[in-house]
């Protein structure tokens, strides 16, 4: 995520409400969208903001980067 300009006390625009704002609502898109491939059929191995790891029946695990 690139975002420092929220996250840095030092920056201008920083806003402390702001950034847990965005968090949280970053947080709750990420658990949609695991749902979402949960929901689909696939088989959530592994998660984090930057990568998803599936398994999918037959063909094997996928990696999806989400940048």
């Amino acid at each position: 995520m690139s975002f420092r300009w929220l996250t840095d006390q030092s920056a201008l625009l920083y806003d402390p409400a702001l950034k847990k704002l965005i968090h949280t609502t970053t947080r709750k898109v990420f658990a949609q969208l695991l749902n979402e491939f949960r929901r689909l059929g696939a088989v959530v191995i592994y998660g984090d903001l930057r990568r998803i790891g599936t398994y999918i029946g037959t063909y094997g695990v996928h990696f999806r980067l989400l940048t």
